[in-house]
């Protein structure tokens, strides 16, 4: 965690180097140990998402895909690169929309198309990336899913069957809530996990919103931050976590200031 920042300069070192095939690894070890470096990667790989050579094309949609929901602000881009000539760019930027999830606005969209594409494996990628999401945020692909049952990829007609039935008989929000109320009181991990899928939910996950605040003073980086990108997620339903969030633009990590005012514009409190 934050203790191992004097490794962030070698790490990001690692994120850099072209023939390193620990870049990914180093990215995300760098979202644990130092927010503003991990950003810093990340800005490297939306850059090398636009660049015309192919190698870095994959690698960095390999590297969004493994920030998670730190890689959010990277959505638009993995949009346009899931319609990328290469196949494997494609693949690549199907399933980070699938890891990173939000938002299901934009994701949907963009996942059911892959649905479609001619590669078997992308078509694979993109119902694997429906079965990460809620099945509310899912339901909308339902046909397309279904479209598949007569695919020629056995692989494909299989786990589009699963993740049909998942979306059809889908889980208790009630439980749900508690599984994640309970994962949240546990170690770090289990947290950040956690306050991923509920920033899947969204405004579903309000009733939540108390044992968020309470992470907005965690000692670790990456739990604050995340507990406020989940806060954003549920929008307006958070608004009784407005207070501890303005207290979130005092944090000493930049990154977390401009998270928390992302945050509360989302929720309607930016301009107080």
């Amino acid at each position: 965690g934050n203790s191992a920042r004097v490794a962030a300069p070698r790490l990001l070192a690692l994120t850099r180097d072209t023939r390193s095939r620990d870049a990914q690894g180093a990215t995300v070890a760098l979202s644990r140990i130092d927010l503003a470096a991990a950003k810093t990667a990340m800005e490297s790989a939306q850059a090398a998402l636009r660049s015309s050579d192919l190698q870095a094309r994959r690698r960095a949609a390999e590297i969004l895909g493994s920030l998670g929901l730190f890689a959010r602000a990277s959505v638009p881009l993995l949009i346009a690169a899931a319609r990328d000539d290469d196949v494997l760019v494609r693949d690549r930027a199907t399933s980070a929309l699938g890891r990173i999830g939000t938002p299901a606005a934009q994701i949907v969209p963009a996942l059911t198309a892959a649905l479609g594409d001619p590669a078997y494996h992308v078509r694979y990628a993109a119902v694997v990336a429906f079965e990460n999401l809620p099945p509310a945020a899912a339901a909308e692909a339902l046909p397309a899913l279904q479209g598949l049952a007569n695919d020629a990829e056995s692989s494909v007609r299989q786990r589009a069957q699963f993740v049909v039935k998942r979306i059809a008989e889908p889980r208790s929000l009630n439980v749900e809530l508690d599984v994640a109320r309970y994962t949240l009181r546990r170690d770090r991990e289990s947290q950040l996990y956690s306050l991923h899928k509920l920033a899947l939910l969204g405004p579903s996950a309000a009733p939540l919103a108390p044992e968020l605040t309470h992470l907005l003073t965690h000692s670790d980086d990456l739990v604050r931050y995340s507990a406020i990108e989940t806060l954003g997620a549920i929008g307006p339903a958070a608004q009784s976590a407005a207070a501890a969030l303005r207290g979130s633009l005092e944090d000493r990590d930049p990154v977390i200031r401009d998270a928390a005012r992302r945050a509360l514009d989302s929720i309607g409190e930016g301009k107080r």
